[in-house]
């Protein structure tokens, strides 16, 4: 067997002493929530643009109804219920958007849209 040079053989204990950091096999349940939240969401998406305004309100509620607190499915729930002509329930989810995310990045449509609502 070959000696291990001085330098190597020094650095040694401390690689040996360094953990080395297990990957978590099980995603945390967030992670595995914002997954699936965001996978209905794109459903909805792609239902959308391809004008099944029926199947894409289907979507939107599971995201809703499964993630409460997702603020952008309610804003895209909102859009897909106005062309539904469902605009009592379109400015609801609107409103419940600005009630989780006030200051979110679809904020500004959400107010103009509640403001047509009125």
């Amino acid at each position: 067997e070959a000696p291990v040079p001085a330098l190597a053989a020094a650095a040694l204990p401390a690689v040996a002493s360094t953990p080395i950091p297990v990957p978590s096999k099980t995603p945390s349940p967030e992670s595995v929530m914002a997954a699936r939240a965001k996978e209905l969401l794109e459903e909805g998406h792609a239902l959308l643009k391809a004008k099944n305004t029926g199947d894409a309100v289907k979507a939107y509620r599971a995201v809703v109804r499964d993630f409460d607190g997702f603020a952008d499915g309610h804003y895209w729930l909102a859009t897909a219920l106005a062309f539904e002509g469902e605009d009592g329930s379109a400015c609801k989810e609107f409103k419940r958007y600005l009630d989780i995310a006030p200051s979110g990045s679809l904020a500004e449509s959400a107010r103009q849209n509640i403001a047509e609502c009125e």
